[in-house]
């Protein structure tokens, strides 16, 4: 995954004496490229909100309006879900409103619907794995 770099000008900008940014990197900070507890914690939440409803990620990603227009990635979903994405926080909220839940809901600290879904959901992935060494040991 590269970093792309900046290219604004404009006719106006070298009368101006505005700064050049054309070719400048684009700056990393270490909350750029890690998974935070945070992060996770959110992305789990979208991951939960969108398979209560019944959206694939693909079809979530249709759904969140993007500023430029066109349509995100479902890679960059993926990555938000598993919290190694911190993209600005207007996709948030548009991810909030395609989820039906208030943003501080979506951002807001742990609750108690947080632990709950967790054990929830590790108890689905204990139960899985269980059936699917139940079908290799009979293939055996």
């Amino acid at each position: 995954m590269g970093r792309h770099r900046l290219n604004y000008s404009s006719a106006n900008d070298a009368r101006r004496g505005a700064l050049d940014l054309r070719n400048r990197e684009i700056p990393t900070t270490p909350e750029m490229l890690l998974a935070t507890e945070h992060s996770r914690l959110v992305g789990a939440r979208v991951r939960r909100l969108r398979n209560e409803i019944g959206l694939t990620q693909d079809q979530a990603v249709d759904l969140v309006e993007h500023p430029r227009g066109g349509r995100y990635s479902t890679g960059l979903l993926s990555r938000i879900e598993r919290g190694w994405a911190n993209p600005p926080l207007f996709v948030y909220l548009h991810i909030a409103e395609v989820l039906s839940v208030e943003p501080g809901e979506l951002l807001g600290p742990e609750t108690g619907d947080d632990v709950v879904a967790a054990a929830k959901d590790r108890s689905r992935g204990m139960r899985s794995r269980a059936r699917r060494g139940r079908r290799h040991s009979v293939r055996a």
